[in-house]
């Protein structure tokens, strides 16, 4: 669950971080109220899920709530991404006497939370690992005793800090990590951390993503409306356990394997054509989640013109025929097709599957490559 800077910013602070004080506003009134009550001297930030605001120029400092009015009405009148501005943080101008990155990740590879630290923020902290990489600090965290101080001063003097700049920072990252620990956080990244002219450590931005199967332990995130962002098929594609993603093509996919679907999209662009969406499964799916997948695909099929042609591929390693292909056929029953179907199946009784889709009318063919390459020619 990746949450707007503004909600990101509230939970920092309810654990203890200082952020900059601040309001959302929908409206260009309400952004010059918000100014005015920071004292006029304010920045309005546009309030997206994509990256890119400051250069897209949708994040502006103004000097009075008459400007802040219209740098607001400008803002909230753009797109970024894809994505339409629907509000705008108006927060307070910090002075700004120092500007550091820091950030913890889970490191899947590694098993373990990942902290990452430069003592240069407010950049794009991977051009900063590339030109110059001894200036990030990185440290795994062994999850069976957490951070302890001495590991986040290594961190600090990592960066080059010493003294009581030092000691400032480790009791931040220190905080960042208790955080990161009982938000069930993926990412909390705080670019920059600014350190103010009066030696105040704030979180200028934040990046912060959730784990939506720990939603149920977050009582301030159980009411939180479906995250937004996401097209209305990816939205009920969450809601129903299955990972669909939109793409902009013309063959729709669904396949039962991460890597089998990666293999499709591929494919489909070596023969031509561009995939309409990412659609996994899962190995071992039951019936009513391929039929459920299967259902995702069609409505997408109707919902987007351009869409020609649906290809399916079934790996039966661990899942049986009776699912996998039995679901299709429930769902074709319930939702018939407006575009032609071709399929590949292989694995255990492969030929089951392969009897009960071409009943249903779908084109099966004996390789990925063939099946492909009628889907991207239909």
């Amino acid at each position: 669950m990746r949450l707007y800077e503004y909600e990101g910013k509230r939970l920092l602070a309810e654990k203890g971080i200082l952020v900059p004080k601040g309001q959302v506003a929908d409206t260009a009134e309400e952004a010059s109220i918000a100014a005015a009550s920071l004292g006029d001297s304010a920045v309005v930030k546009a309030q997206l899920l994509v990256g890119g605001r400051g250069k897209a120029g949708l994040i502006q400092p103004v000097v009075d709530r008459w400007q802040a009015a219209k740098v607001a009405a400008h803002i909230l009148d753009s797109t970024l991404g894809g994505q339409k501005v629907e509000r705008v943080l108006v927060e307070e101008r910090l002075e700004i006497a120092r500007e550091l990155y820091v950030s913890i990740s889970v490191d899947r590879l590694a098993g373990c939370p990942l902290i990452l630290a430069s003592a240069e923020g407010g950049v794009e902290i991977e051009d900063v690992a590339k030109v110059r990489p001894e200036a990030v600090a990185r440290r795994h965290v062994n999850t069976l005793w957490g951070l302890r101080a001495h590991e986040a001063m290594e961190v600090a003097k990592g960066i080059g800090l010493k003294g009581d700049d030092a000691a400032s920072f480790s009791r931040f990252l220190l905080q960042l990590y208790r955080a990161f620990g009982e938000l069930d956080a993926h990412l909390l990244e705080v670019n920059p951390l600014v350190v103010t002219a009066k030696g105040a450590w704030v979180a200028a931005d934040a990046k912060v993503i959730l784990d939506d199967d720990a939603t149920f332990r977050q009582p301030s995130l159980r009411e939180r409306a479906q995250e937004t962002g996401l097209t209305p098929l990816e939205v009920e594609g969450r809601q129903k356990k299955i990972s669909y993603v939109d793409l902009d093509g013309e063959v729709a996919l669904m396949g039962n394997g991460a890597g089998l679907v990666l293999s499709l999209l591929d494919l489909v662009r070596y023969f031509g054509a561009s995939p309409a969406n990412f659609l996994d499964t899962g190995g071992g799916a039951s019936r009513s989640k391929a039929k459920d997948a299967l259902g995702l695909v069609l409505k997408k099929a109707r919902s987007d013109h351009k869409v020609k042609s649906i290809l399916i591929a079934l790996s039966l390693s661990i899942s049986l025929p009776e699912d996998a292909a039995g679901g299709i056929l429930d769902a074709l029953a319930e939702w018939p097709p407006q575009v032609p179907l071709f399929a590949v199946v292989h694995g255990t009784r492969a030929e089951v599957g392969e009897q009960m889709l071409r009943s249903a009318g779908v084109s099966v063919f004996p390789s990925i490559q063939e099946a492909t390459r009628a889907a991207a020619l239909a």
